[in-house]
């Protein structure tokens, strides 16, 4: 008995140690739940090739990973371009890879409405209730409040109404739902072949209710941003993996699972551009 009980003790002493373990966080783009269950095949392919064990989290706000990332709560998050910029600039995160969508490294925001509002064009939309995303979203507020200054609108001195849903399908379903006129998401295209709209409204018959009324200039697509005291040997191997994901079968449904069709390296650099139109929108 004694040697038995002996040469499990010697047995357990040889176990194999647990893997490293990485946070990784998301934006709330969409309901977290959803989100999570999308982003299921995405961690476990980057897990596999990291030989890591992956922790998710889901933010409350598109801020919120930023400060993570800064007390150093985050190992890496999937950010939208303007957290990122943030990550880089005010949370000392660095900038790795950013998404391609579609065939490009960038996308696009839409400004929407019902066909049955009688708004046509963005100028129509003065004295009408109209929902961003979220203040830190690009596609969801930055862009849009641009191309709403652009056309000689000031929301808050020229709009009925203004909601932050918290995310695209929130907005969606707002607009569809006629609880405001108007609003934004996400697209890969500027026509909004593949965008929130299409993700989210799958019955042709509720898209046709809706109507596209501007698309925005590029944006640089989501950022992956770790944080600044990740080891450099993670860093670079969580790189390779990301950047190499469209390369194989594999790697091509875990990163479509998230709507995205490949990584390419990313720097701060590539976000600036979102200074200079958020500086233009609030003029």
């Amino acid at each position: 008995m004694h040697r038995l009980l002996a040469l499990v003790l010697l047995l357990s002493a040889f176990r194999a140690p647990e893997p490293p373990t990485l946070v990784l966080g998301f934006t709330p783009a969409e309901d977290a739940k959803t989100l999570l269950v999308k982003a299921e095949p995405f961690v476990a392919y980057l897990s596999a090739k990291l030989h890591m064990r992956i922790v998710t989290q889901t933010a409350s706000d598109y801020a919120a990973p930023v400060e993570a990332l800064r007390h150093q709560r985050l190992d890496v998050a999937l950010l939208g371009p303007k957290a990122t910029l943030m990550a880089a600039r005010e949370g000392r995160g660095v900038v790795i890879a950013r998404t391609i969508n579609g065939k490009k490294p960038n996308y696009y925001s839409l400004i929407f409405a019902r066909r049955d509002t009688g708004i046509h064009k963005l100028s129509d939309l003065k004295n009408r209730s109209f929902a961003f995303v979220d203040i830190n979203s690009a596609s969801g507020h930055l862009f849009p409040r641009y191309l709403l200054r652009m056309a000689g609108i000031v929301p808050e001195r020229d709009m009925k109404q203004l909601l932050f849903a918290g995310a695209h399908d929130a907005v969606i379903l707002s607009v569809l739902n006629r609880k405001v006129d108007a609003g934004a998401t996400w697209s890969n295209d500027p026509q909004g072949e593949t965008s929130g709209l299409s993700r989210l409204l799958t019955d042709p018959a509720q898209r046709r209710q809706l109507q596209i009324l501007a698309a925005s200039p590029p944006i640089p697509g989501e950022g992956i941003v770790t944080r600044s005291g990740l080891p450099p040997s993670i860093r670079a191997a969580l790189q390779d993996a990301l950047i190499h994901m469209g390369d194989t079968p594999e790697g091509r449904k875990a990163v479509g699972a998230l709507s995205f069709s490949g990584f390419v390296k990313a720097t701060d650099a590539d976000y600036r551009v979102l200074a200079e139109i958020e500086a233009k929108g609030k003029r």
